[in-house]
């Protein structure tokens, strides 16, 4: 359920920063852009990706973060279904 809230906000905060006029050219929102991805792509972490997206709604890095995302959730849907089928069959 957290994930769900995250990822609504995440579409929230962007169409406020469309509606509103970030502007995505401007030197101050391309570094801060560029600092957090690197900082996302350090920390190699979901929360790093969500952390990225909750700064910087209408980055550069969008595409990549939602991707990197969402491959997370997946493995770790993998994980979690693997885990019940191996609880399962050992009854």
């Amino acid at each position: 359920m957290a994930k769900v809230s995250e990822f609504v906000l995440f579409w929230r905060a962007f169409l406020v920063a469309l509606i509103v006029g970030v502007p995505v050219g401007g030197t101050r929102v391309l570094a801060n852009d560029d600092s957090d991805w690197a900082f996302a792509l350090q920390a190699g972490t979901r929360d790093g990706y969500v952390r990225y997206l909750r700064r910087n709604p209408a980055g550069a890095h969008i595409d990549e973060a939602i991707r990197l995302i969402l491959q997370f959730d997946l493995e770790n849907a993998a994980r979690r279904a693997g885990g019940a089928a191996r609880q399962v069959s050992v009854y």
